[in-house]
């Protein structure tokens, strides 16, 4: 079953009557364990048996933690600097970046990283006028880990050959400076353009100096962006207000890609144009609806020439050393709605749904666009509060989301071993089934108990209190040519938790 840990800490401090410090500890882990004993799943290289606990959080577990400062000062009335460094370490399952196994989800999987993360922001705001507003600003991150090029083998103690290269020092960092001008509001309407401009640079160097990248050890991308957007709100009537924004986005190629690339022509960073329109309503003194829909046109997506399809042959389940180029494309429509009801005497909540589809070309489907593996049709949450006497809450949150697509068994795609009486599976890369939809119902009740010196929040929460299987995978069942699903992966079962939380 999969498990969660979270922490945070803040701790803040006016310096000055015109300065204040704050310092932020937090962190994750996802992370699986087994309950019960555990099944056997085979050996490696040297014949010993595969720890499925290891096995599992190799593959699925990822952690991170970061300690964010943040100092800022107002020197004149209208002014604002802001610092905010930070510093921290990653580790990244096999599919940590929402990569599926293949023969789960059609694609190829990502290798386990450590990483040394830091950068920081540095802002500069300054109130004009009543109606302007000029900000400018300059930011930096980097990040230092080793990409392993032989996925699995350190986990599978597979050995590596002399003179086989096996891992690359990756150096990784975008610089940018940006600004924008809030003109407004004038006339209830508020305008805002803004530019960003970065420069992602991608530096890998194979650990032992070995010719990995066109007969050189090294390979370097520089790419330079220019990225202008526009936001927009005009207040049509008291109560009623539509919002619009356009712009472009950049982002830097993949870590892994562009270590894997090794054709010598440097992967563009894929960009995107967001299209956003909308309008916020004050339905009454306490029940407010914000609708938007938008749009999203993906261009210069990263793709592995080696898995471009072609019926003659199957594509390798695990990304390798090739060439990788940046024509792939993809598109993204929808709209969301949110029903919010503020914060009373006696009740607080909220209802959102989004409709939305994504869909990619990658080159890598007998067909031209297929859904994107994490497209979800339908979101919808609800979420309620409500505030009894003696400092007692009730609360419950209900989820349902479209499950996510998934490739199908085909049926003449089955090896069927005669000596050991087994079958093995090819699947098809085409995403026309989906898993089933999600959908979960918590309960949760707690009691303040106010002291002194601080307060105490006891609880009883139930996840999953229906106790719903909820499969995080499914694998074909019986010989594979049946349309027959067997759960791998069970989502929570019903859990209830009992615990306190204390605000000093």
């Amino acid at each position: 079953m999969p498990l969660y840990y979270d922490y945070q800490l803040k701790l803040e401090s006016d310096v000055t009557s015109s300065s204040e410090l704050s310092l932020f500890v937090f962190g994750a882990e996802d992370a699986w364990a087994v309950l019960g004993e555990a099944p056997a799943i085979g050996t490696d290289a040297d014949g010993d048996p595969l720890d499925l606990d290891l096995l599992l959080n190799t593959f699925l577990g990822s952690r991170w933690h970061r300690l964010l400062g943040r100092w800022q000062l107002r020197p004149l009335p209208g002014v604002t600097h802001t610092l905010s460094p930070y510093a921290g370490v990653t580790r990244r399952g096999l599919l940590s970046e929402g990569v599926a196994v293949p023969v789960l989800a059609g694609t190829t999987l990502d290798v386990p990283t450590d990483e040394l993360n830091w950068g920081g922001r540095d802002e500069l705001s300054v109130r004009v006028a009543p109606w302007l507003r000029l900000s400018v600003g300059a930011e930096h991150h980097a990040t230092l880990s080793t990409v392993q090029l032989i996925p699995g083998a350190e986990l599978l103690d597979i050995p590596v050959p002399e003179g086989t290269p096996s891992a690359v020092r990756a150096s990784v960092s975008t610089s940018a400076a940006y600004g924008e001008v809030q003109l407004g509001p004038t006339a209830g309407l508020s305008i805002t353009p803004a530019v960003r401009v970065e420069l992602a640079t991608l530096r890998f160097d194979e650990t032992d100096g070995l010719a990995f990248y066109g007969g050189s050890s090294h390979s370097t991308i520089d790419n330079l962006t220019i990225d202008p957007r526009l936001a927009g709100r005009y207040q049509v009537a008291r109560g009623f207000t539509l919002k619009g924004a356009v712009g472009l986005y950049h982002q830097r190629p993949r870590t892994q890609s562009a270590a894997f690339d090794t054709d010598g022509d440097a992967l563009a960073s894929p960009e995107a144009v967001h299209l956003i329109g909308g309008f916020e309503s004050q339905l009454s003194e306490a029940l407010s609806l914000d609708a938007q829909v938008y749009g999203v046109r993906r261009m210069q997506l990263t793709r592995e020439r080696a898995r471009l399809y072609d019926p003659t042959f199957s594509s390798p389940p695990v990304s390798g050393a090739g060439s990788f180029d940046s024509e792939g494309r993809g598109d993204t429509l929808g709209f969301e709605l949110l029903l919010r009801q503020a914060p009373s005497k006696w009740l607080f909540g909220w209802v959102s749904y989004t409709f939305s589809r994504t869909e990619v070309s990658l080159g890598d489907h007998r067909e031209p666009s297929v859904p994107f593996p994490f497209d979800q049709t339908h979101n919808l949450v609800m979420v309620g509060k409500l505030l009894l006497p003696w400092q007692l809450t009730l609360g419950a949150r209900f989820a349902f989301v479209t499950g996510n697509p998934r490739p199908i068994p085909d049926a003449v795609s089955v090896a069927h071993d005669l000596q050991y009486n087994g079958y093995t599976p090819i699947l098809s890369t085409l995403r026309s089934s989906r898993l089933a939809p999600f959908h979960r119902l918590d309960l949760r009740i707690d009691k303040r108990f106010t002291f002194s010196w601080a307060s105490v929040i006891a609880f009883l929460e139930v996840i999953n209190s229906y106790n719903w299987p909820n499969p995080e995978v499914v694998f074909p069942g019986g010989d594979f040519r049946a349309r027959e699903v067997r759960t791998l992966l069970p989502g929570p079962p019903l859990l209830p938790l009992v615990g306190a939380e204390v605000e000093l």
